[in-house]
């Protein structure tokens, strides 16, 4: 598995250093099974996630539970119950995309001849970061809602818990990403001396 994997870090740096795209990358740098196999493996994840999240938001939306704030300060209480519902519909469609376009790729894909998948990728860069892109939309969408609803079931109190927890769980990932990408550049630079 070493084999493999030294051959992947540089494919990883021409990746995040390459293009914006990086299918586009590793369309160059793959073969064409190998470049298949990803795909499969990229759009099986987003289309299983999108349809999970969208069990979550679709009750959400079509009925929301009752927010009926008594103690309601501002006229921004009595709006909140509706972008909550707002935010959790969108977070559905987002997510449905996501899963119905992960099938649409995956069914044009078995068409594609094995030869040619790194002309299909090139030619079709753009339709294969719908799944992901429309994820994490419909996810961001989800949190908000999510937010909404612990504000107005619990308060701000436990909001602004929530908020420094999950606040200090970004900065841990985004550390760890950043430690994982330093090993990479040194691990790289050992393999070219």
């Amino acid at each position: 598995t070493w084999g493999r994997s030294r051959r992947a870090l540089p494919t990883m740096t021409r990746v995040r250093v390459g293009t914006i795209n990086p299918w586009l990358a590793l369309s160059n740098s793959l073969d064409n099974d190998e470049l298949r196999a990803r795909l499969k493996v990229e759009w099986t994840n987003a289309g299983l996630v999108g349809g999970l999240l969208s069990t979550f938001s679709f009750p959400a939306c079509v009925s929301p539970a009752n927010f009926i704030n008594f103690d309601s300060q501002s006229s921004l209480d009595d709006n909140l119950p509706r972008l909550y519902g707002t935010l959790m519909g969108l977070s559905f469609v987002f997510n449905m995309i996501s899963a119905i376009s992960s099938l649409a790729l995956m069914g044009q894909l078995n068409l594609v001849p094995r030869t040619e998948v790194t002309e299909f990728v090139k030619e079709n860069h753009s339709v294969i970061l719908v799944p992901g892109l429309t994820l994490a939309i419909g996810g961001l969408l989800g949190v908000a809602g999510l937010c909404i609803a612990t504000y107005l079931i619990y308060g701000a109190p436990v909001l602004e818990t929530l908020s420094v927890f999950s606040g200090v769980g970004l900065l841990y990932l985004l550390k760890t990403q950043a430690q994982l990408m330093r090993t990479s550049k040194t691990m790289l630079k050992s393999q070219i001396s």
